[in-house]
């Protein structure tokens, strides 16, 4: 990784900007925002966020579904620079938002792309990201069930077991898919000791394989996962 001295040939911002609008998985906001000092008054502008740890582009650690996993804190600095496979699944989604990124999917971009690096992230281009600015990006039915793409549990399970992963990344609300009950892929991944991004942007600008994430993970003491800005280096 000796080129990052010199600078990368493109830089790509995989973050949605967070506001008060940001939309969340439960529908209600949790992202808030207050000026405490104006620069008018007080030579200098503070504000006062309040926040869930799991809104807008945003990071998963172990500890999010797991009894004693790793913290935000806690997942190693070498773990958030790795190499990025990005799987398209965006042709399926286009039929079916309930699509999700499968086995079959994994092995597709193996037999085009060869084995995937050791302690890679996977990110699954959906083409989600494009609806963030209204109700399709939640997606709820009638009933209020969400519809939109996610990882499979299998897919989670098979990369656990197959390779050498440590992150997985969605440009959806959540590594599962909307219609999932009781988030099957994440008490997969996350106890395993991998950690996760959701609501990632701009993913359709990375190649499928060449690229670095560099995640800047949250590091506060006891954290599940924070909202993280996100790049990509190639």
């Amino acid at each position: 990784m000796s080129f990052l001295a010199i600078g990368a040939e493109r830089v790509i911002d995989l973050t949605h900007e967070l506001h008060e609008d940001f939309p969340t998985l439960i529908g209600q906001k949790q992202f808030s925002r207050r000026r405490q000092l104006a620069f008018e008054k007080a030579g200098i502008n503070i504000d006062t966020i309040m926040s869930t740890e799991h809104v807008g582009t945003h990071f998963d650690a172990p500890l999010h579904f797991s009894e004693n996993g790793r913290s935000a804190s806690e997942v190693p600095a070498a773990q958030l620079v790795v190499p990025l496979c990005v799987i398209d699944i965006r042709e399926k989604v286009a039929a079916d938002p309930d699509a999700r990124l499968s086995i079959s999917d994994l092995e597709v971009w193996i037999q085009h792309h060869g084995s995937m690096p050791d302690n890679a992230c996977v990110a699954m281009l959906s083409g989600w990201g494009r609806f963030v600015g209204d109700d399709k990006f939640r997606n709820a039915d009638v009933d209020g069930k969400l519809h939109f793409p996610g990882v499979d549990a299998q897919a989670a399970q098979y990369l656990l077991d197959e390779t050498s992963v440590v992150g997985l990344a969605v440009d959806t609300l959540s590594l599962d898919a909307g219609a999932a009950t009781d988030f099957p892929t994440h008490r997969i991944w996350l106890p395993a000791g991998r950690w996760g991004l959701e609501c990632v942007a701009n993913l359709h600008e990375v190649p499928p394989h060449g690229a670095t994430i560099i995640v800047g993970a949250p590091k506060h003491r006891g954290g599940t996962g924070g909202p993280a800005r996100v790049l990509a280096v190639r």
